[in-house]
């Protein structure tokens, strides 16, 4: 199969959308999206900026990656301690710290460059999730690691969800939201 460009993706997922909208008998995709009319209203708007597209792809992408690798955080401390107390602490740590640190997160995420930040903290998160591995594959039979890594793993979020979620906006204007 050929590849394709991101644009003739959307365009193909646009028109396999409207065929399931008008087989259930539901609005049409592209007056949703207010195709053609140069309106920029609409359910999908944002998907007619070329850099949203990309981001959002992008961030689909790494936001499944790391709920793998939230799983294998908690498989793995399973795996190790057959304990659901440290699956729950390990759990805790990897969510403590985004409502520890949101306020402050925010801040720094209004004060700073979002793309900066949100290219920050995605590298930081490759790099645990590449700790993490480097732990599995050589077999590391102790569970503090992974608690440690869990921990860093909430911080790095706690930074990265308030930085993410306002880039959106800057992408595709107020007009776009």
């Amino acid at each position: 199969m050929a590849s394709r460009s991101p644009g003739r993706c959307l365009e193909y997922v646009v028109e396999r959308m409207q065929s399931l909208f008008q087989h259930w008998g539901l609005a049409n995709v592209r007056a949703m999206t207010a195709e053609g009319t140069g309106a920029r209203s609409g359910a999908f708007s944002a998907l007619a900026n070329r850099n949203f597209r990309l981001f959002f792809t992008g961030q689909l992408i790494s936001l499944v990656g790391i709920w793998i690798q939230q799983v294998a955080l908690s498989w793995s401390v399973l795996e190790l301690t057959d304990s659901a107390l440290y699956v729950g602490l390990v759990a805790a740590l990897d969510s403590l710290p985004v409502l520890l640190l949101a306020l402050y997160a925010g801040v720094v995420a209004d004060r700073m460059s979002r793309h900066r930040l949100v290219i920050i903290t995605k590298l930081c998160s490759m790099v645990l999730a590449l700790l993490l591995a480097g732990l599995v594959f050589a077999q590391v039979r102790s569970v503090w690691p992974i608690m440690v890594i869990a921990a860093l793993f909430g911080v790095v979020n706690a930074f990265d969800i308030p930085a993410r979620h306002t880039l959106f906006g800057d992408l595709v204007g107020k007009d776009g939201l």
